[in-house]
């Protein structure tokens, strides 16, 4: 199922700008998904190959934290995935961990406070020690099925699993323990979204707000439609981005309250905003091309068509937008200036990037940290930097 981007429409707010994160530590950057990443040092094209490494199995999306890169591989065997750390460096594996155990070769991955936790498709969540060593902290054995991107925040992950009338769970990062959990949701393929002080949730036509610590009911808000299929909700300024399935559940809620407060299209929201200024961009493709608008008026700024087709989310560093096409047999890096959408730079990848075919293939996605860029193409995972 591949995942598409949301399109804002008709709000405008005055924005906090976004500060610099030392760590990409979740799909899509961080536990807000908002594809957002910015390097205190600068960045701009043109982009040099610092590394690239075929780890035999389709890659995951990457994390990057202290200086470690870790990723999911398909395993070579079946209900086997591998954690693999590599240095951000050089490219060379520290160290290796199977995940046994699932029902497919696939599982997804996030870090917090020196921590790394990995969901497999048997409901099974894991936690490594995220330095050279990798040790085994502890495992839970006690979740449903069903492995979308995990988050994890202030000693707590936060999980959804169950294949039907999903659930979901908050664990300590500590013992694997379960503090809470919530079961009054239908469908699959959500994932929590973490901001400010509450965790989020979209089922179909419906969305929630959890006290992040205790899982407390804050707001819920039901819409009369029907319908299903999950795509990445995304927090950004006090306003969530949610999509469960249809253009009637496609919609833009104030955080505080759950109140409707614009409408959007499908997927999975990227934000661009100026290091100067408050003001801030949509990012979405839409008719096989990226476009960037803004929210408050719905007016295009520009749109960039590429060749191929866009199978991940693009993600914004500073003033650049990193966007991966597949053209052929090859993958096609990107770099765009983000107000303007022309090219600055681009690269021919190794190997296609991965179509998000959950559950059956880990979820693709591009990362950024320390001043590199990573991108994952079918067995390849390739790193960029200045």
């Amino acid at each position: 199922m591949r995942r598409e981007l949301l399109i804002a429409l008709g709000f405008a707010l005055a924005m906090p700008v976004l500060q610099a994160r030392a760590d990409s530590v979740a799909y899509q950057i961080d536990a807000a998904h908002d594809g957002h990443a910015s390097f205190p040092d600068g960045f701009s094209a043109p982009l040099k190959l610092k590394w690239t490494r075929n780890l035999e199995g389709s890659v995951s999306y990457p994390l990057i934290a202290k200086g470690i890169v870790f990723v999911t591989v398909d395993g070579p065997k079946k209900g086997e995935s591998q954690l693999t750390a590599l240095s951000l460096q050089t490219g060379e594996t520290l160290w290796q961990q199977t995940i046994a155990g699932g029902l497919v070769t696939a599982s997804n991955l996030a870090y917090d406070n020196g921590r790394v936790f990995v969901l497999n498709s048997g409901g099974m969540l894991w936690a490594f020690a995220a330095d050279n060593t990798g040790r085994l902290l502890w495992t839970s054995h006690t979740l449903p099925g069903a492995f979308t991107p995990p988050v994890a925040a202030n000693g707590l992950v936060y999980v959804n699993a169950g294949d039907s009338g999903i659930v979901l769970f908050a664990i300590d990062e500590q013992t694997g323990k379960i503090i809470w959990q919530k079961s009054d949701g239908y469908g699959s393929n959500s994932e929590p979204v973490l901001g400010e002080d509450g965790v989020y949730e979209a089922y179909v036509c419906s969305y929630r707000k959890y006290d992040a610590a205790k899982g407390k009911l804050i707001w819920r808000d039901q819409l009369p439609c029907s319908g299903g299929g999950i795509d990445y909700p995304v927090y950004y300024g006090n306003r969530l981005y949610f999509h469960s399935g249809g253009p009637l559940n496609a919609v833009i809620l104030n955080a505080t309250s759950g109140k409707i407060t614009g409408s959007l299209s499908s997927g999975t929201a990227v934000i661009w905003q100026s290091s100067t200024s408050p003001e801030y961009r949509v990012l979405t493709y839409d008719d096989g091309a990226l476009i960037s608008f803004s929210p408050g008026n719905g007016n295009i700024d520009w749109r960039f068509k590429g060749s191929g087709n866009f199978p991940v989310a693009p993600i914004v560093i500073n003033d650049l937008v990193a966007v991966a096409s597949n053209a052929g047999k090859k993958g096609k890096l990107v770099l765009l200036d983000a107000k303007t959408g022309k090219p600055v730079w681009s690269q021919t990848l190794g190997g296609p990037m991965i179509e998000d075919d959950f559950p059956y293939s880990p979820t693709p996605g591009l990362a950024a940290s320390d001043g590199y860029l990573l991108v994952p193409s079918s067995n390849l995972l390739t790193a960029f930097g200045q």
